[in-house]
């Protein structure tokens, strides 16, 4: 196979020399790059520090390329800063490529995983780009054998075989090496054939990719309704430039006033919150929250101060302006952490008797949640008994927390708890009653034939799936997701929630009918 070649440290010199930064230098002349950093030569030869881009030096660049393409992948930088600056519309010169078959501007090159004794064949028109994919996507399968295989950069060599290519001579060379390769007991990791080339055709470039994503507010529409832009625009490292796409996408759309009226009912950010999660992250996405000016946040409320032994040591009335850096505190007083500052924080709620007075003393290894009081409720709702802290409630006060924070089950002997602070009215009162919790990780659900004949009750997904079903076919007709009759029909079987049975008809019905579920 090709021998790699040696570099003296006069010859990386030279070479780092074209290049205006060490990303540059690294792409495209890899092998004397990783020879300069594997003997300190790097910061001697190639200072890190750039000099800021002119519209000189852009332009003067950008006269060496005839195309939009060739110019963005061989000056990412510079076609970056000449975008921003909108000086490229004053490179009239340039065009955009069409593909020419005959033109020699093809490659054929190589990853030698000499230590394994594999290697990955490739062709293409663009060593930059194709260098950043096999590098950076974690989909390509040079990413995937070196991350497999726990490999890094002293680990593959990257051999240029054959350069000035047309397409033709590009894909006999490349089916003549991986022979080559073959018959000297190398292992391909190749995915797909050699010789095989794509569509003549750019279908999406970044001017296509840019004017559909501007028709999106969400990333993830974009990615469901056009996901060959999506996947482009993912490769290419384009969607850094789609700043006006969110990332999250609700689940439902509220208004601004929707919002703002939920709010009035609370007092404070905790209650909001525990009661109406979905309005309240909304409201944070759409910048509304900070109107809610009169709702109360916890963390400024009274703090206590103990030593890591648990003797009192102060009250603190004003934590944020009594201390800078505060996080810390805040999080020893939520429990997430023990200690902070050489002390241990607590709220002054979780540290209170049933008179009101603050303990002198407290138990270093019982977590803040221990201290905060509960209420119990009945199955249905019905409120029974306040208590000052779990401890008091002379149940198990870990089996309690557990259905407090909704882990493993909703309840705990037989009853429904919640923290006071939870289940307050806007006057400060404990309700008395409040809605049963669900499980909504083990809802039933029903099954029926597709002539709406009752057939059995699943207690949990999971039971259907095990008897053979299809996970997205059951999730697709429980969620009302199929818009014709043929789709809904296509599995020989309708899913209907349980819940949403009993709350249109009272109960769960014998026949019901298959085009209600459109």
């Amino acid at each position: 196979m090709t021998e790699r070649k040696i570099y003296t440290k006069t010859e990386c010199y030279n070479i780092a020399k074209k290049y205006r930064n060490r990303s540059d230098f690294r792409v495209k002349d890899w092998s004397a790059y990783i020879q300069s950093k594997n003997n300190g030569w790097l910061d001697e030869i190639s200072p890190s520090t750039i000099p800021p881009l002119t519209y000189e030096k852009c332009y003067d660049v950008a006269s060496k390329y005839i195309d939009y393409s060739t110019f963005r992948e061989n000056e990412c930088s510079v076609y970056g800063k000449s975008i921003k600056t909108g000086w490229i519309k004053s490179f009239t010169w340039l065009k955009k490529r069409s593909r020419d078959l005959d033109a020699k501007i093809n490659y054929v090159y190589a990853y030698e995983f000499e230590s394994l004794k594999s290697v990955y064949i490739g062709r293409t028109m663009s060593l930059a780009t194709r260098k950043r994919n096999h590098l950076k996507d974690k989909k390509d399968s040079v990413y995937k054998f070196i991350t497999e295989n726990e490999l890094n950069d002293n680990d593959y060599d990257f051999i240029l075989l054959k350069e000035k290519l047309t397409v033709k001579e590009s894909q006999y060379f490349e089916c003549e090496y991986i022979q080559k390769y073959k018959n000297d007991g190398w292992s391909l990791i190749n995915r797909v054939k050699g010789g095989s080339i794509g569509s003549p055709i750019i279908k999406w470039d970044y001017d296509k990719c840019m004017e559909i994503a501007r028709s999106y507010s969400y990333l993830k529409d974009l990615s469901t309704d056009y996901p060959g832009v999506y996947e482009k625009a993912r490769k290419m490292g384009w969607l850094k430039e789609y700043t006006w796409l969110e990332y999250f996408k609700p689940k439902e759309i509220y208004t601004y006033e929707e919002c703002y009226e939920k709010a009035k009912k609370y007092k404070t950010h905790n209650q909001f919150y525990v009661n109406d999660k979905a309005y309240v992250t909304f409201a944070k996405r759409k910048n509304w929250y900070k109107d809610y000016t009169w709702l109360k946040n916890k963390e400024h409320d009274s703090i206590i101060e103990y030593d890591l032994h648990g003797h009192f040591i102060a009250l603190h009335t004003n934590i944020l302006n009594e201390f800078g850096n505060v996080s810390g505190i805040f999080n020893c007083a939520n429990g997430r952490i023990k200690s902070s500052n050489n002390r241990i924080w607590r709220y002054k709620e979780d540290v209170t008797d049933t008179d009101g007075n603050i303990l002198n003393y407290i138990d270093v290894n019982i977590t803040p949640s221990y201290y905060r009081p509960v209420v119990q409720y009945t199955k249905s709702g019905d409120f029974i008994k306040e208590y000052p802290t779990l401890k008091s409630t002379g149940f198990c006060s870990s089996s309690i927390l557990d259905a407090l924070k909704g882990i493993k089950t909703i309840y705990s002997h037989g009853y429904l708890w919640k923290y006071k602070d939870e289940v307050l009215d806007v006057n400060g009162t404990i309700l008395q009653h409040i809605e049963p919790r669900t499980n909504k990780n083990n809802k039933s659900i029903i099954l029926y034939m597709t002539n709406g004949d009752y057939v059995r009750e699943y207690k949990t997904q999971t039971a259907a799936i095990k008897d053979g079903f299809k996970r997205s076919h059951i999730e697709w007709v429980s969620n009302h997701k199929y818009t014709t009759i043929e789709g809904l029909l296509k599995y020989k079987a309708l899913w209907v929630k349980k819940s949403e049975l009993i709350e249109k008809y009272g109960e769960v019905p014998i026949k019901i009918d298959p085009l209600s579920l459109i």
